[in-house]
């Protein structure tokens, strides 16, 4: 049985997939609309991986006897100066998705909840990979120019 206080974390984390799945495809149509479409096909991929970690979560919830509250999504910004700023709000966001993962790892500890801790350390592993990616792509977009945006956007396309 899961907790009140964790049931409420897992909520908030579940909205939090589900801003980050907005935020991603909001940002794949701004790429779309500059003609990257491959960095728009990475940006989709971004979000709907975003909205099965959502999808897990609540499956977890409810697992472990729990209420999924689906709650409002915050509106999501819809333009960007350009593909570096795009990119690095991606990082930015993943570094913040990170740290609401660590809090209900943190949650998970101190309630005493084994279940809920070893379900999160998938995040945990899965949010090094997902810095390591956008950060890359940031330096890659910062070392090379905004001429990089090309190459990253046929590679991206492959994903």
């Amino acid at each position: 049985m899961i907790s009140k206080k964790m049931q409420a974390a897992f909520n908030e984390q579940i909205t939090e997939e589900l801003y980050s799945s907005n935020i991603y495809m909001s940002m794949a149509y701004h790429m779309e609309g500059l003609g990257y479409e491959g960095c728009a096909h990475w940006l989709i991929k971004q979000s709907d991986e975003e909205l099965q970690h959502a999808r897990e979560m609540a499956s977890f919830v409810v697992s472990r006897g729990g209420k999924v509250e689906m709650r409002a999504i915050q509106a999501v910004k819809d333009e960007w100066k350009n593909p570096l700023q795009l990119f690095e709000a991606v990082y930015e966001h993943e570094c913040h998705i990170s740290q609401c993962i660590n809090d209900l790892l943190d949650k998970a500890r101190e309630e005493g909840d084994k279940a809920a801790e070893e379900f999160c350390w998938h995040f945990v592993r899965e949010q090094v990979e997902e810095e390591a990616t956008s950060g890359g792509i940031v330096d890659k977009l910062k070392n090379n120019g905004e001429g990089a945006i090309i190459l990253l956007d046929h590679v991206m396309a492959s994903r």
